[in-house]
């Protein structure tokens, strides 16, 4: 049996008219939560959860005022989204609101206190404010959580190695380097920490050791022609 255009078209208008509503704020999904934070789950509405992936999509095209706002309206919707916390942190970071970025990573602590990430994070905001110790304390939490965080040990390592212990930088930049062999940043680290330590041989082969992996790397040439010219 055929059915002319204009039954199709009342079906269609019923279905959607007469169809059960959902509230979107009380449809629950689930959403993984941190690269080192895999096994906590946080109950996510399907609304906040659009939200917060159309601001990681402007964070990429580099809007970050954009993005900031559609942390926001997911952040209103969801008040426990921690992610949302986090990334609107680093975004506040990038604009340079740094009382706002640690508050945002104060936020995720408490709702994920296992979120290795905004440890170190907030840690590297402590050491630029001249809170060393504060720093310190932060990195030492984000490898308690996750012994093999590579980037917290470079962290950490650079903040040793700016408080005079060459020692202790160089025993970060190794584990950083055992984690991940390929981590230019580390050997340059390590070069400079080396270099200060009045061993330019070693040094000069961690530059060079950076510059292998990456050949761009301009502040590699810098501090490797630094000591050839010294």
């Amino acid at each position: 049996m055929k059915i002319s255009k204009l039954t199709a078209l009342v079906f269609v208008l019923a279905a959607v008219l007469y169809s059960p509503k959902v509230d979107a704020q009380n449809v629950p999904n689930i959403l993984e939560i941190g690269r080192e934070s895999r096994s906590r789950l946080v109950r996510v509405n399907p609304l906040a959860e659009a939200y917060y992936n159309r601001g990681n999509a402007l964070r990429e095209s580099g809007d970050i005022k954009g993005e900031i706002e559609f942390y926001n309206k997911a952040l209103r919707i969801n008040p426990n989204y921690v992610e949302a916390y986090f990334n609107r942190g680093n975004a506040l970071r990038k604009l340079g609101d740094m009382k706002r970025a640690i508050e945002d990573y104060n936020q995720a602590l408490r709702i994920n206190p296992n979120y290795a990430e905004a440890y170190d994070n907030r840690g590297a905001i402590r050491v630029q404010s001249e809170d060393m110790k504060g720093g310190i304390e932060d990195y030492n939490q984000a490898l308690r959580i996750n012994p093999n965080y590579a980037e917290a040990y470079l962290n950490r390592g650079a903040t040793r190695a700016q408080l005079e212990d060459m020692k202790g930088g160089i025993e970060d930049f190794n584990e950083a380097l055992r984690i991940n062999p390929k981590y230019a940043e580390a050997y340059l680290n390590r070069g400079n920490a080396l270099r200060k330590s009045g061993d330019t041989k070693e040094a000069i082969e961690d530059y060079n050791q950076a510059l292998r992996i990456n050949p761009n790397y301009a502040e590699a040439y810098y501090n490797r022609g630094a000591i050839r010219v010294q």
